[in-house]
């Protein structure tokens, strides 16, 4: 009885509705993938689109060789903003900062100030509590810092809490105080911006090239100390430049309006590769403009020397700003006609009233590179306060959506969910970056490897097409993200997150096997080659040769 029961069962699975019921299950899983793979293709486009025309950034702090002046074959290029120039800009700066990096804030006046920026006429809300003159706190010495660079109490907001909505709320209160003519500045604390010196701005005391490049830095100082002299008279010519008024964004007889000038964040690391604490500059009003702050080793940019790509191509974030926003917004003829506000920290959006208008804000057709001082010692409690912020954020938006289908929700709503999900695990992502090395939080060895290899020039040129042969413009999306490939990506974080050090030491050579050529094809520098063939599999020993990875950073590129 049971041997028949058995062939009953078997011949019912060979039955034509078995065998499409099989089919139907692959079918649906089919249609699934499909789905999802549309979801994705859509989530792409919402990220990449806001910022498509994004091209190559010039580079205004690293490219001018300074060791060459004497002969006059090249000028500075990073100047002030102008003042006196066709247009007649006016520009205010707006800053939402923590109280508890003076050291970096000094730096952070210094530069400004030098780029033309009135503080009696700015903002800085700042996240921290009001203390007493006095006291030995942070929050004291960041106050300090203000008063030492005649930053006016009128100019300083404090409050108590933090998050992005925040942020934009307070930055959209103040621009809608300025003239529809305004420029605002709109920086982090750890963002700096430089300018061209052919929009009519003076030369800026910007000498991180300087050093790099022949000229011995006391040598420097005394020609600016005083560029009267007649020996230096090469000096004042250098300074003289030549503005191109017309491709300013201001300048009223434009052939396009431009809204707003977007940058790229390029982020400076320390040389040994920790999380070092800024040491400040000295003293304000110093006889001399230029000073050991600028040329010596207390310049910040010689503190951070690397200048490499880790917001968006190791982090996988979107590496761009606004270095300058007109308050208003223009029409096609160029008159001001509607308000420009912020709807993030990287967006902008054109606005009549309150109300949203079809015009987007026009990007102006040079973008600039700018120094990222995120890395400092302030940085892993910034990381696990930021990251903290978002999982709030996401768990209100969740809350405040709580009956809508996020499948069927309108795509800005899945949008602002995918940005803030994506937030947190950057964030988190970010923790796994680093090492306790002499007290601090250091790169770990694999990581500094990783962004030399892949992060320490521009993003990439697109494809050339191959029907006509040309070279597509330089636009930012999944081709020229510059972003690190998933998959090694993905190959880094796993080796990161391992706490076993068999399997560490199989994760790091089969990354480091599949994903890079043997050492002796590079030829960036001998160290490199040297840390590189540090995670190349020795077949005899079946280990690492990590005594090879000496002088921490000192790679020479």
């Amino acid at each position: 009885m049971m041997a028949l029961r058995l062939i009953i069962l078997a011949s019912l699975c060979l039955t034509p509705n078995a065998r499409m019921s099989k089919a139907h299950k692959k079918s649906k899983e089919l249609k699934e993938k499909e789905k999802l793979a549309e979801q994705k293709r859509i989530v792409e486009r919402l990220y990449y689109a806001p910022y498509k025309y994004y091209g190559r950034p010039l580079h205004l702090l690293t490219d001018v060789e300074w060791g060459n002046f004497e002969r006059r074959s090249r000028k500075p290029r990073a100047c002030a903003l102008p003042t006196n120039v066709p247009g007649d800009p006016k520009f205010y700066l707006f800053s939402y900062l923590r109280d508890d990096s003076p050291g970096l804030l000094a730096h952070f006046l210094r530069w400004y100030g030098a780029a033309g920026i009135d503080f009696s006429r700015s903002r800085f809300v700042i996240h921290g509590v009001k203390v007493e003159p006095g006291s030995a706190t942070d929050a004291e010495r960041t106050a300090k810092v203000f008063r030492d660079y005649r930053v006016p109490s009128e100019s300083l907001r404090y409050v108590s809490s933090y998050s992005s909505q925040l942020k934009t709320a307070a930055v959209n209160e103040y621009l809608q105080e300025l003239p529809l003519e305004a420029w605002l500045v709109y920086p982090d604390l750890d963002e700096f911006f430089a300018y061209p010196c052919y929009w009519g701005g003076r030369v800026l005391p910007l000498v991180d090239h300087m050093a790099r490049q022949s000229v011995d830095g006391p040598m420097a100082a005394s020609i600016v100390a005083d560029t009267s002299l007649p020996e230096f008279a090469w000096l004042r010519q250098l300074a003289a430049t030549t503005p191109h008024y017309r491709d300013a964004p201001w300048h009223p007889n434009r052939q396009r309006p431009a809204d707003f000038v977007g940058g790229e964040m390029y982020d400076r690391i320390a040389r040994t590769w920790r999380l070092e604490e800024v040491v400040p500059p000295p003293a304000p009003f110093s006889p001399s403009r230029w000073t050991d702050a600028d040329i010596g080793a207390r310049s910040i940019f010689h503190q951070y020397p690397h200048s490499l790509r880790a917001t968006g191509c190791l982090l996988h974030a979107r590496p761009f700003k606004h270095v300058l926003t007109s308050a208003g917004c223009k029409d096609d003829e160029g008159k001001l006609v509607y308000r420009q506000k912020f709807e993030s920290s990287h967006l902008t959006g054109c606005y009549d009233g309150e109300n949203k208008v079809e015009r987007k804000p026009q990007l102006h057709e040079t973008q600039l590179a700018f120094a990222h001082f995120r890395f400092t010692s302030n940085a892993s409690q910034a990381l696990s306060d930021k990251r903290k912020a978002y999982e709030t954020a996401a768990e209100q938006f969740k809350k405040q959506h709580a009956d809508l289908d996020m499948k069927t929700a309108p795509p800005a709503l899945k949008a602002e969910l995918a940005n803030l999900n994506h937030a947190q695990k950057t964030y988190q992502a970010q923790q796994l970056l680093f090492e306790t090395d002499q007290g601090l939080l250091a790169f770990r060895d694999a990581v500094q490897l990783v962004l030399l290899l892949d992060c320490n020039q521009d993003r990439p040129l697109p494809k050339v097409d191959e029907r006509t042969g040309e070279q597509p413009p330089m636009l930012y999306g999944p081709q020229t993200s510059g972003r690190l490939e998933d998959s090694k990506r993905k190959a880094l974080l796993a080796l990161l997150a391992t706490t076993d050090a068999e399997r560490a030491r199989k994760l790091a050579n089969a990354l480091f096997t599949a994903y890079y050529p043997p050492a002796r094809n590079l030829t960036k520098s001998n160290i490199l080659n040297k840390r590189l063939a540090a995670y190349q599999y020795d077949g005899r020993s079946r280990d690492f040769q990590r005594s090879h990875i000496k002088g921490r950073g000192q790679t020479g590129l």
